[in-house]
């Protein structure tokens, strides 16, 4: 998701992302992993997600920063948490204020 101020985010969660079905393929085989029909939570559904900061120049954001403790992403985080995200990375104009702001959430 770009914003109009020149960052961006990205939202994931799945088998292979920091979230809470990470690890959820290793656990299930494939059929298994397609439905509920057994009681299996899906694997494209997750209480968390992981996320990553963009960077870039007018309508393009393809710069990850660096938004933690050196890290680009941030893992397992709860669905407010990443909505508190959103509205920084969207809100603010400078890379030095996001990073701040994302900090201050101590995620």
């Amino acid at each position: 998701m770009a914003f109009d101020n020149g960052f961006g985010i990205s939202v994931q969660w799945g088998t292979s992302n920091y979230c809470s079905v990470k690890n959820l393929d290793e656990l299930f085989n494939d059929l298994e992993m397609k439905g509920n029909s057994k009681g299996f939570r899906n694997a494209w559904e997750s209480n968390t997600a992981e996320i990553a900061v963009f960077k870039g120049g007018v309508g393009k954001c393809d710069i990850r920063m660096n938004v933690v403790d050196n890290d680009q992403v941030i893992g397992w985080l709860a669905t407010d948490d990443v909505a508190k995200v959103i509205e920084i990375v969207s809100k603010y104009k400078t890379e030095t204020t996001i990073k701040k702001k994302i900090k201050e959430l101590n995620i």
